[in-house]
């Protein structure tokens, strides 16, 4: 348990590094940008996940985290600022908690989607730990959700500042 949560830091340590340096990148230069690289790292991010298996080095998992960590880093703070820049200074309240609604509800889409997929492919499949059935059962998960954040970055790209 230990080496798995020292495994999993990999993702919340490259955020916190980024994400006040993209912030600060985001409010010189607008967000658009940087909201549209981070969740285009994201989508990488997402897909070396996907790529995963039973035989996967710990440097490659920690590697495919670090990336989606480095995606959501870049991603979050302009974003924030954006949503946050566009309401009037007395409504910022109103506009930060449905910034923090939004986060919230996509995170539970976002679980709730991918354990759907999850779930549904692992469905009579041994369960080992170790299977290439578990493995093969995130895969479409994670590939889902990387289409999911390409399709953001698309949208980020295209908008207006």
């Amino acid at each position: 348990a230990a080496g798995a949560g020292m495994i999993l830091t990999a993702q919340p340590l490259v955020m916190a590094v980024i994400a006040p340096i993209s912030g600060s990148v985001s409010d010189r230069f607008g967000a658009r940008l940087p909201g549209a690289l981070g969740l285009s790292v994201m989508t990488v991010g997402l897909l070396l996940l996907g790529r995963l298996g039973p035989s996967t080095g710990t440097g490659a998992i920690v590697l495919a985290l670090a990336v989606s960590g480095l995606g959501t880093g870049m991603f979050i703070s302009p974003n924030s600022s954006a949503l946050l820049g566009a309401a009037p200074r007395e409504r910022q309240g109103i506009a930060s908690a449905i910034l923090a609604t939004a986060r919230n509800l996509g995170m539970v889409l976002g679980v709730g989607l991918a354990g759907a997929v999850f779930t549904t492919m692992l469905a009579g499949a041994p369960q080992d730990v170790a299977s290439p059935e578990l493995f093969a059962a995130f895969r479409p998960a994670f590939f889902l959700l990387a289409g999911i954040s390409a399709i953001g970055a698309l949208l980020a790209a295209t908008q207006h500042e």
